[in-house]
This record gives C-alpha cells, sequence and structure tokens, in this order.
C-alpha cells in the first residue's frame, strides 16, 4: 500500500488500521477493508481483483463530517475468492498478489486505467511481475491526484482544450498521449473532462509529441491525430 503514497513530490500518508473478522466489503461503512473472503461481490470471471473507493458528486454531510466532491469516503480492496495468488516467497500456481494488490490499490487512491500498456493501471495485468513497479505514467498519475505544495508550483505542465473542428464543441474522452522525441517512449496519458481540457502534470524536461485517439463511434472506429510538440523546461507551464 505504501508504494504509492511514499512516491517523491506527494502528499498522501497511508496507515495500517489493524485486521477485522469482517469478510465482505461495504461501501458506506467506512472500513477501509482488503478481503480475500467476500461471497456477496458478483465477480466476472476473469477478474482477479476490483479497487473500489466511493466519494459523493455534490458537498455532502455523511457520519458527522462534510465531504467535496470526489472526496474519497470508503476504498475497499477485494480479491476474487476463485482465484489464486502466489508471491515470490511463497510461489505455488496463480497470479502475482503484490501486482495485483499495487493495481487495485491504485484505484483506491482514486485512480482510473491508464491507456498505456506498460503501466501498472492498464486493465490488463501482464504476465508474472511486470506490473510490481510503478512505472512513469502511473507515478504523474498519481502525482497529478496528490501533488504537495512545492511539487504543484514548480511541475512542468502541457495542457489545453480538444475541440470538435467541425462543430467548435469540446471534445471529452479522448485519449492525450505525451510521448518523449528523444526515446520515442509514451511518458504520459491523460484523458480530456466534459469541456475537453486536459493537463499533463509534472512530465522531466524534454521535447513531447502530442497524440490524440478518439474513439468516436460504437464500432470501436478511432480518430487518430498530432496536436504538435511541446518543449518543456522547469518552472515552465505550456499550453
Amino acid at each position: 500500500m505504501n508504494a504509492w503514497p511514499s512516491l517523491a513530490g506527494t502528499d498522501m500518508v497511508a496507515e495500517y488500521g489493524g485486521t477485522t473478522t469482517q469478510d465482505n466489503a461495504n461501501i458506506l461503512d467506512q472500513v477501509n477493508l482488503i478481503t480475500f473472503t467476500d461471497n456477496e461481490y458478483n465477480f466476472p470471471s476473469a477478474v482477479l481483483a476490483v479497487g473500489i473507493a466511493t466519494s459523493f458528486t455534490e458537498p455532502t454531510y455523511f457520519n458527522g463530517r462534510f465531504y467535496r466532491p470526489g472526496q474519497i469516503v470508503n476504498a475497499d480492496m477485494i480479491f476474487n475468492p476463485a482465484k489464486k495468488f502466489k508471491t515470490p516467497s511463497i510461489g505455488g500456481t496463480g497470479t502475482d498478489l503484490f501486482s495485483t494488490a499495487l493495481h487495485e490499490a491504485g484505484h483506491l487512491y482514486g485512480l482510473s486505467h491508464t491507456a498505456i500498456k506498460s503501466s501498472t493501471m492498464f486493465f490488463v495485468l501482464p504476465p508474472g511481475q511486470e506490473a510490481g513497479t510503478l512505472e512513469a505514467d502511473d507515478e504523474l498519475s498519481y502525482l497529478k491526484a496528490y501533488p504537495n505544495d512545492a511539487t504543484l508550483g514548480s511541475a512542468n505542465r502541457i495542457g489545453g482544450t480538444v475541440v470538435s473542428g467541425l462543430t467548435g464543441e469540446p471534445v471529452p474522452g479522448a485519449i492525450i498521449f505525451a510521448i518523449d522525441v528523444a526515446s520515442g517512449d509514451t511518458a504520459s496519458c491523460e484523458f480530456t473532462l466534459p469541456d475537453g481540457s486536459y493537463l499533463l502534470l509534472g512530465l522531466p524536461d524534454g521535447d513531447y509529441l502530442r497524440e490524440l485517439v478518439r474513439r468516436f463511434n460504437s464500432e470501436q472506429e478511432f480518430c487518430n491525430g498530432v496536436l504538435g510538440s511541446k518543449r518543456i523546461g522547469s518552472r515552465q507551464s505550456l499550453g
């Protein structure tokens, strides 16, 4: 659980709360549970585990305190009781436990899936222990969610708004990839918000291509385009 909060430049603390005899998760009981024995959650056959972070969509008074929209109220990690897991020390058959837990912990902290296949937060778990370390995209997603004051004031930024060339309307849900020109690797990605805006925070100094990928109908057709390159350096903010 500490792999995420220990990232440099972030401001989040995770504390071990001890054990409980509770088996089944409840999204509003404010018991942040990790369980392998929940017999009520209806798992699809291919799903190894789920990480569920619960929040409200508007300011809400709950259980003696006020919560802002998006503020996490409860978080649970539920492993599929029908699946087998293994660790390097114990061995056996099954899926690497740490890789699975690291991914689901990202969800507990409010992160969604990424479109970058090499990232821990990609929706398909790679074989072995390949998802057992956080990649650059994972770290930048977490940094954007929980930056400390110093990071927020100094981090590089690439942002903008995507609008339709036909209607001028904002384009929500498009994926913006930041591709490192020097290495050719995809450093980070972000989805556009309902108003078409996006922000890539914390990229290292360098030259980046911004590639747009948008699914525009139910037949899985895609529209691709390069938005242009950006050079970013320390303490710069570029649109």
